[in-house]
């Protein structure tokens, strides 16, 4: 009796450690192909706090591009937030998105609290269909993805960065 109930416990140990690699190496495969993917501006499938869908025919050609992943609720991000705001002249004519999953509502507070809403060059989005982590991988907040004129990959901050970091790759 004992020689069969051991064989069954290592054969599910076996299966058990089988299935853990197999998703590890999924894992680790889909990682590298949102790495590449978003070594080009991925085409962006985001919606305005209005819900109006919008795409990549919003971010300027010949502009550098910013883009500032966060939730309202983070601390970090909040201080993130304040550190590009009480910096934004010095980001010139380039874009800023700042995209959140979280929803609508709080995403609108947070843009009424640090007023976001009054410096053009910031847009603020709602990731509605949860696609964020689909293009750029798995994204902590904040994270902070800056682009070139060409809409390469210059620098990627995953956690809060200062703003001198940030507009360094910008220019």
């Amino acid at each position: 009796m004992k020689k069969p109930l051991l064989f069954l416990v290592a054969l599910l140990f076996v299966s058990a450690l089988a299935f853990m690699s197999v998703e590890i190496y999924s894992k680790s495969k889909q990682n590298e192909e949102n790495k590449l993917t978003r070594q080009t501006l991925p085409t962006l499938q985001f919606y305005t706090l209005d819900s109006l869908a919008v795409s990549n025919s919003i971010v300027e050609v010949g502009s550098s591009t910013c883009i500032v992943y966060f939730d309202p609720d983070c601390s970090h991000c909040e201080s993130e937030t304040k550190e590009i705001t009480s910096n934004i002249e010095r980001f010139g004519h380039s874009q800023i998105f700042m995209i959140s999953a979280n929803t609508p509502k709080k995403i609108a507070d947070f843009t009424k609290q640090f007023h976001l809403g009054s410096y053009p060059t910031i847009q603020v989005l709602w990731d509605k269909e949860h696609l964020f982590y689909k293009l750029f991988g798995n994204a902590t907040v904040p994270s902070v993805y800056i682009y070139d004129r060409q809409q390469q990959l210059v620098k990627e901050y995953f956690g809060e960065v200062k703003a001198e970091a940030i507009i360094k790759h910008l220019h």
